[in-house]
């Protein structure tokens, strides 16, 4: 399946992204965003990893796609995209303040989108990009996180998760196992989610689901993570707005209170949703098959499956815990490595999902 992306947010007063469209005001072209990187620091357009080495025969999306221009950008508005959508009535997650923690819970999935068709078919026009084998499936989450996180003098490098979605699916940093742009070289479904080995639905940027206006999510420091568009102003965010950490000061509603505070953006551009942690990471819990949170000394560890129900084709529960993808250039963050605690670890080779 192509995308079908507006460029223009501007059709006769209907709501796009989230906000009217008379007041909205797209400023990134989707038809040329750069592709991104990892970096050593902390650097505006790059994502600060603690994971400082990647397998150059990972495996996962083998082969470019031609929403690739050839001049180090892509364009979103060509790239394929996974068929089908999925429904999850099973999907859950609650958000509870307690004292001075924030919890989390729910299964990982979806409660106001779908998901596509996975594993990926092979007649899906996808299929000749990536060959994801895994199938969705519910976990077992609980997430633990700081109600009022402190920023600290320096940023701190991230994990291979760095938060959860409020619609429920964990947000993987913007990197595949290689060490590649995730959202531009791996694909997943019209709302920007894929499973990794274990069924973890997961999104690498922000979903085309989420209502661009308001809180996207809240990342493993305690921060939360919010739309690219400026809720006093309409106007959406870009990279130049935002600093190292993919991030800026402004009022938005946290917990039912305006206050102006900092948080993240998640936008259409590199490295899309944590760039680095301006908090620090406190994320405890685990999901079922996917560390939430709990960090080890190598910011690694890891949880049992849960099976996972729903319709369509590779869904259901039981099916398809997942083999390796066919080998190529490079793989989905599947690994599912969790938030780093403010070390830079050097973690083992992530495994195939």
């Amino acid at each position: 399946m192509r995308r079908s992306l507006a460029l223009t947010l501007s059709i006769g007063g209907v709501v796009i992204l989230g906000v009217p469209a008379a007041m909205a005001r797209v400023n990134v072209d989707r038809t040329r965003l750069p592709v991104g990187k990892t970096t050593a620091s902390a650097q505006r357009n790059g994502l600060w990893t603690c994971q400082s080495n990647y397998p150059s025969n990972a495996p996962g999306a083998f082969t470019t796609g031609p929403w690739f221009n050839g001049d180090g950008t892509w364009d979103l508005t060509r790239k394929a995209s996974v068929d089908g959508a999925v429904k999850w009535p099973n999907a859950s997650t609650t958000v509870k303040v307690t004292g001075s923690n924030r919890l989390i819970t729910g299964n990982g999935l979806p409660t106001k989108s779908a998901t596509g068709v996975y594993p990926i078919a092979s007649t899906d026009d996808a299929y000749a990009y990536d060959r994801n084998p895994n199938s969705v499936k519910a976990q077992t989450m609980s997430i633990t996180l700081p109600a009022a996180p402190k920023l600290n003098a320096a940023p701190q490098c991230v994990g291979g998760m760095v938060g959860v979605s409020l619609d429920g699916p964990l947000i993987f940093n913007s990197v595949d196992a290689g060490g590649r742009d995730a959202v531009a070289y791996e694909l997943q479904d019209t709302c920007g989610g894929h499973p990794e080995r274990t069924g973890a639905y997961h999104y690498h940027g922000l979903s085309a689901c989420a209502d661009k206006s308001k809180q996207y999510g809240w990342a493993f420091d305690g921060l939360a993570i919010w739309g690219p568009i400026d809720p006093s102003t309409g106007n959406e965010l870009t990279n130049a707005d935002l600093d190292e950490c993919h991030g800026t000061t402004s009022v938005i509603t946290i917990d039912g209170r305006k206050s102006r505070t900092y948080h993240y953006v998640a936008n259409y551009e590199y490295p899309y949703t944590v760039g680095c942690y301006r908090a620090t990471p406190k994320a405890s819990g685990s999901s079922g098959g996917q560390t939430t949170g709990q960090p080890t000394a190598q910011g690694a560890s890891t949880a049992q499956s849960q099976g996972g129900q729903g319709p369509g084709q590779g869904q259901g529960p039981g099916q398809g815990q997942g083999q390796g993808r066919p080998p190529g250039p490079g793989s989905g963050q599947e690994s599912g490595s969790g938030p780093d605690n403010g070390s830079q670890p050097t973690p083992p080779p992530p495994p195939a999902r």
